[in-house]
C-alpha cells in the first residue's frame, strides 16, 4: 500500500494545517466514532493541553478521513510525538458518514501518563480546531462544545507554532481572533 487513511480530530482537521505537514494529504470525508470523547489534556511540550480522544460509552466524536501517502507518515508520526506524547493506533475503525462505511485508519491517541486535566489549549491551537470543524460543516452542537471550551493565550507571543497557526488560520479564511469570538 502506497497511502494510508489517517483520522483527525484535533488542529489537523484543518487541511491547511494538515498539508503543511503532509502535502499529499487529501480529504476522503468527514467520519465518526463511537463510544469515545474528546477532550484537551494531552500534555503538551508548551505546557498547554492538545486533544485526544479517549473511551467513553453513549459518545461520539467527529473527525475527518484524510488519504496520505505511506511515506510521509513518519514526518506525521513526528508533528504527533509519536511515542512521547500520543500513541499510533494504525487499527481504529471510525465510520466515514456520508458513506456509512467503516473505514480503518491511522489515529494518534494521548496514553494516560500523558495526560493532565488540568490544562486548557492554547487559544490559536482551539482556533485551529474550530476552523476544521467548521470548514467540515460539522454538526452545530459539536461546533458550540468547541467555542465552549476554556482556553488560555498564549504567554509567548514569539512562539513559532503560534505565528504558524494565526497564518494558517488566516490563510483558511478563520482569523483567530474572529474563530474564537464568534458565537
Amino acid at each position: 500500500m502506497t497511502t494510508f487513511h489517517y483520522f483527525a480530530y484535533g488542529s489537523n482537521l484543518l487541511p491547511h494545517r494538515l498539508q503543511r505537514r503532509c502535502e499529499s494529504a487529501r480529504l476522503v470525508g468527514v467520519a465518526e466514532v463511537r463510544d469515545y470523547s474528546l477532550d484537551f489534556s494531552k500534555r503538551s511540550n508548551d505546557r498547554s493541553g492538545k486533544a485526544t480522544i479517549f473511551k467513553q460509552n453513549n459518545a461520539k466524536v467527529i473527525g475527518a478521513i484524510f488519504e496520505i501517502k505511506k511515506t510521509e507518515q513518519s514526518t506525521l508520526d513526528g508533528h504527533e510525538s509519536l511515542g512521547s506524547g500520543y500513541e499510533r493506533d494504525d487499527n481504529f475503525e471510525v465510520m466515514l458518514t456520508q458513506a456509512q462505511q467503516a473505514v480503518q485508519c491511522s489515529t494518534y491517541i494521548a496514553p494516560h501518563e500523558h495526560r493532565d486535566y488540568c490544562l486548557d489549549p492554547y487559544d490559536w491551537y482551539l482556533g485551529l480546531v474550530i476552523a476544521g470543524a467548521r470548514l467540515h460543516a460539522f454538526p452545530e452542537k459539536s461546533i458550540t462544545r468547541l467555542k465552549n471550551q476554556t482556553f488560555t493565550p498564549d504567554p509567548r507571543l514569539a512562539r513559532q507554532s503560534r505565528h504558524e497557526a494565526i497564518g494558517i488560520l488566516s490563510e483558511a479564511g478563520y482569523p483567530l481572533k474572529n474563530i474564537l469570538n464568534d458565537k
